[in-house]
Formats: C-alpha cells, structure tokens, sequence
C-alpha cells in the first residue's frame, strides 16, 4: 500500500507500511490557504495561520481553504477575471 504526500510542494508515494505513526501524523497536518480581500479590493494569498480572525477589520471577504497555495493562485485569477478582486 503506498500513501501520496506532499513534500516541498511536490507530490511522492511512499510504502506506508515504512511510515511511524508519529511520521503519519507530522505528515498530515498539512498547510491550507486561503484568499483575503483588503478594503482597497486587492485579493492576498495568505496561509490559514494568518487568518484565524475572522472578523478582521482589514479583510473585506475570505475564499478558502484550499490544499496548495497553487490551488489559492488559480482561484485567484478566476476572482480577477470575474471582478471580485483587483490584481496586485
């Protein structure tokens, strides 16, 4: 049985019969992303570390979480291209 993580932002299979299961848990709690739009209109990339208020004063609206700060980025083109944010 093999298991996909995620290292450095680069999926890997692995044997997860070789993993601790101390290395299992390290393993998944994984970053996830997410999108803040500023009063001003712009949209940021931010991890989910920077956004545990969510009632900040200097975001207007919030898209997420996504897996990959990836995932975020083509997100936040789409919001460009629909309007819903301005870019950088």
């Amino acid at each position: 049985m093999y298991c996909l993580l995620t290292v450095n932002n680069e999926p890997s299979a692995v044997n997860c019969q070789q993993l601790e299961i101390s290395q299992i848990f390290i393993m998944s709690d994984s970053q996830t992303w997410y999108i803040v739009k500023r009063p001003e209109g712009q949209c940021e990339i931010v991890p989910s570390e920077e956004t545990t208020d969510k009632e900040a004063p200097d975001v207007t609206e919030r898209w997420g979480p996504f897996n990959s700060q990836q995932d975020a980025i083509a997100r936040r083109v789409g919001l460009i291209r629909s309007g819903k944010c301005q870019p950088v």
